[in-house]
């Protein structure tokens, strides 16, 4: 007899968010998709007949490909199901994270599929909502507590718990270690200055040099400020600091003394000076930001579930295309990132994270839309009778190094969430960007309008001389009391026309800076003040809520453009889908 098998592992998201290293990150990932393999080997080895339905991959042995936490097969021999949890969990020697990791799984006798595949799906819901966690005995020892998760008694110098010791050091050989450069990769800080170093990278030669000299991770101490604090502070208490600051970790020799580490300090303050401050040509100062970006494939539960598919029959044939279509996707996106700046964390066709420089983050974006577009939405359209068409929402945060790392996973899941609810066609994207641990600032768009937004700001570079960000003070004050909630129809279209005015009004003071004589800056400032108007208009337009203007993300939209402004973003990058097929 023939069965449906439903596997789903997890959760993903509450083990990446308590990561405080990109290794940690990466590995609590990596595990739930290692989980995935070992299962469907599992099943492979007991039964031959094996169906696998979703995902469809086609080598669970290939290293390089992430598999989702959702398994859907068809099976004949369902006896050793009972043991499968534990044989994973004991293969891959991940036993002592059994108290963070859950297995669930369902399995139904296979009639006609479609009413087996709902059936099977209310079971595992209901597993999942009755599930009974393994119950730990609280420790009550009067002792430190895990540096990372502040839950379980620290084991060992590494001041982290037994089980988050076994998720940091997981992977031995990981990508984070020692990527197909030969560079390393062990923090946001070496991310946030990729291509800061590469830019300056003649300017940086002898100072790389004697950073490499006296450090292992060298990423931190670019910064003026942070080595002459160092140096303050060693003077202080020197004991204190090496270890607050973690310094002896990224030291060539941790056993330096503090005088020697003090004068081998103020060499690099003093480098750091003759290339920061020097009067001709100086280089910029790194600005250490980085970003995450995350996205999630919109309503695939209904996708998966034939909900935009009437054709009932067919829906074990389209779940198969569909998920051929989304791991192709998966794949694409890893091979045109492995070489590049953008580290993808997970890759798993239905979502997808990333950590990259800022300065990259522009063309992320544009090479997932291409490929997605290419891979996904060409092809599924394009077969299948469907009455929707397949999109993604997404997430970006740009966060500050000095801040907990956990804090940017945070944020930019919960943008995800609030993208994906705002809009009734999906497809919207959040930009966070983090200030301070207390201040955040975040806006919602559409993709098809945050396309024409990031042309705007290619644009902006050639009337950057001549732009002020007045207006956006402005357009706030004159209209932070009106009610906005309050408004009826006629009032709501009044108000659409008399912010338009007053943007243009304001906008168009800029335009006394441009010199008469210019005939390039005032055709390329007639140009910006036309597609920047566009934009405003199009922005009001995409937040209309319920006939209610939300004022609030109109103005975010425009004070996270000033601050985007100041990254000197790579040049459009195209993908080229010929050159990797």
């Amino acid at each position: 007899m023939s069965y449906l098998l439903g596997v789903t592992v997890g959760p993903i998201q509450t083990n990446i968010q308590k990561s405080r290293k990109l290794r940690e990150l990466y590995n609590s990932s990596k595990i739930v998709s290692d989980m995935m393999k070992k299962v469907i080997e599992y099943l492979k080895i007991r039964d031959e007949t094996l169906k696998i339905i979703y995902p469809s991959i086609k080598d669970v042995n290939d290293t390089k490909t992430d598999i989702t936490n959702y398994l859907i097969c068809e099976i004949n021999n369902i006896d050793d199901l009972k043991d499968m949890r534990e044989r994973v969990f004991d293969e891959l020697k991940i036993s002592v994270l059994e108290e963070i990791y859950f297995m669930f799984w369902a399995v139904e006798p296979l009639e006609e599929y479609s009413k087996t595949y709902k059936k099977l799906t209310k079971k595992l819901r209901s597993i999942k909502n009755t599930y009974e966690f393994k119950n730990y005995e609280k420790d009550v020892r009067i002792k430190k507590k895990c540096s990372l998760c502040g839950e379980r008694i620290r084991e060992d110098a590494s001041e982290l718990c037994e089980v988050c010791n076994r998720k940091r050091n997981y992977d031995q050989t990981s990508n984070w270690k020692n990527n197909n450069k030969g560079e390393k990769y062990k923090s946001v800080y070496d991310i946030s200055i990729d291509a800061w170093k590469e830019k300056y990278n003649e300017d940086l030669l002898s100072l790389n040099k004697n950073l490499e000299d006296l450090f292992n991770n060298t990423s931190r101490y670019y910064s003026l400020d942070t080595v002459s604090n160092i140096i303050k502070c060693l003077k202080i208490d020197p004991k204190k600091v090496r270890k607050e600051k973690e310094i002896d970790e990224d030291l060539e020799n941790p056993k330096m003394e503090a005088l020697e580490l003090i004068a081998e300090l103020k060499n690099i303050r003093f480098e750091l000076e003759s290339i920061y401050l020097r009067g001709e040509k100086p280089v910029s100062k790194p600005h250490y930001k980085y970003c995450f970006i995350q996205i999630d494939v919109d309503d695939l539960g209904k996708w998966i579930s034939g909900v935009y598919n009437y054709e009932e029959e067919n829906l074990k044939e389209n779940q198969i295309q569909i998920s051929k279509a989304l791991c192709s996707f998966a794949y694409k996106l890893k091979e045109e990132f492995k070489n590049s700046k953008t580290k993808v964390i997970y890759a798993g066709g239905d979502d997808f994270l990333a950590v990259l420089p800022v300065e990259c983050l522009l063309n992320t974006l544009k090479i997932i839309e291409e490929i997605f577009k290419s891979t996904v939405q060409n092809n599924i359209d394009n077969s299948l009778n469907y009455s929707q068409k397949i999109s993604y929402s997404a997430s970006v945060t740009i966060a500050n190094c000095k801040d907990e790392m956990s804090l940017a996973l945070r944020k930019n899941r919960e943008a995800l969430e609030k993208v994906k609810n705002r809009y009734y066609s999906k497809n919207g994207i959040c930009i966070n960007y983090i200030i301070n641990t207390s201040k955040i600032i975040n806006m919602f768009l559409l993709k098809d309008y945050f396309n024409e937004y990031v042309d705007n700001l290619r644009y902006f570079k050639k009337v950057e001389k001549y732009m002020s960000f007045t207006y956006i003070d402005a357009i706030e004050n004159e209209f932070s009391k009106m009610k906005f909630e309050d408004l009826e129809t006629d009032d709501f279209l009044n108000i659409k026309d008399m912010l338009l005015l007053e943007f243009e009004r304001h906008l168009n003071l800029n335009k006394n800076k441009v010199p008469k004589d210019s005939e390039e800056g005032n055709e390329n400032f007639l140009e910006y003040f036309k597609i920047h108007t566009r934009l405003f208009e199009n922005i009001i337009n995409d937040n209309e809520i319920d006939k209610k203007i939300d004022f609030i993300n109109i103005i975010n939209c425009f004070r996270i453009y000033k601050k985007l402004t100041d990254f000197q973003f790579k040049e459009e990058a195209k993908w080229d889908e010929v050159s990797k097929n």
